[in-house]
């Protein structure tokens, strides 16, 4: 199998800006943002707020009402994810960013008032070869679908995002799966059976709040061959699971196939929903040439006092300039994450 086979190939994107000039000459600035679909730091404070599901849905059904008269409640959550953009956008333009993977992103989402996301922050940061990669289409509070094209061309839809200073030479698109359905179980929900039978089933409605059933969502990969003046770079950005064993074998069909698709310079960026010390851990099944040379993290979650390191980077062929750097911003729950890279200069 020949190495691009491995991604579904597209067409270029059309672009929707003008490219800057570099703004470092010796290496690339690549960031990592987990958006949380544009949700303001400190939470939204609209009227779509609510505390509890039933609330939600009184709020929500009386919106329905009054958007047959008038559409105040979407515009509302319109500016602010709008301002809330522009306000991240101001901040990252200062980085001068030469790549920006995103993820949890949305495109046309009632919850976030309809914006495309991804749009706006290539527009307003100058990077005009961008792409997204759909892990559904459709409305996320009602019944999802698989999309019909990766890039949601003419859907609404939520995923990931890539955003480029420079031209790609080829993009591709890989769906990593999804967990099976399972039950998560509350705090203690057995907590009562120590005292006997009866205790137990007297005490089990109290005792297994928070338990259901949680369905899995579709992760993917979104990847360029990238044309820097630094060379050509194969870099992927990717959002994976929460379950620890599912996100384990996501990585490795990540990695794996990013390696294949420039294994002598790679890059891996993203929300990969794992601690930073069981990476080598993840990928120890790979064959020896394909572990990567790089790996790099700093502690991005959450936001306010960050102590989990989850977005990470990953790579062949590059080297860190100084230590990685986390930002916070004025959306999301997690820090963005800087990466300042370089080719590794081999010896003559």
């Amino acid at each position: 199998m020949s190495r691009n086979k491995r991604f579904r190939k597209s067409a270029p994107p059309r672009r929707y800006a003008t490219p800057q000039t570099l703004p470092n000459p010796d290496f690339l600035r690549v960031i990592t943002c987990n958006l949380q679909w544009g949700t303001p730091a400190e939470g939204w404070t609209d009227v779509q707020k609510a505390n509890s599901r039933a609330e939600a849905f009184i709020r929500g059904l009386g919106e329905r009402c009054r958007s047959l008269f008038k559409s105040g409640s979407v515009n509302t959550r319109t500016q602010l994810t709008e301002e809330n953009l522009k306000q991240t956008a101001q901040v990252l333009q200062q980085l001068k960013p030469d790549i920006l993977a995103l993820q949890e992103v949305d495109k046309g989402q009632r919850r976030s008032g309809y914006v495309r996301q991804a749009r706006v922050l290539a527009e307003a940061l100058r990077l005009p070869y961008w792409r997204i990669g759909a892990s559904y289409a459709g409305q996320s509070q009602v019944l999802h679908r698989r999309p019909l094209d990766s890039e949601l061309k003419a859907e609404s839809g939520y995923g990931i995002a890539l955003l480029s200073r420079w031209p790609a030479k080829s993009w591709h698109f890989k769906r990593l799966g999804r967990v099976r359905a399972r039950i998560v179980w509350g705090s203690d929900p057995w907590k009562g059976f120590s005292h006997g039978f009866l205790e137990g089933l007297r005490d089990l409605p109290a005792a297994a709040k928070g338990t259901g059933v949680r369905f899995g969502q579709m992760r993917v990969l979104l990847a360029a061959r990238l044309a820097t003046p630094l060379g050509t770079v194969a870099l992927g950005t990717t959002h994976l699971e929460i379950h620890r064993p599912t996100a384990a074998s996501q990585l490795r069909r990540a990695w794996r196939s990013l390696y294949h698709l420039r294994s002598e310079s790679c890059l891996l960026v993203g929300d990969f929903n794992l601690r930073d010390y069981q990476i080598n851990k993840v990928l120890q099944p790979l064959p020896t040439e394909q572990h990567p040379e790089l790996h790099a993290a700093i502690p991005s979650y959450p936001a306010d006092k960050p102590w989990i390191a989850l977005d990470q980077l990953l790579g062949n062929g590059w080297e860190l300039v100084g230590e990685p750097q986390a930002l916070r911003l004025p959306i999301s729950d997690h820090r963005a994450v800087i990466y300042d890279i370089r080719p590794v200069k081999t010896a003559q």
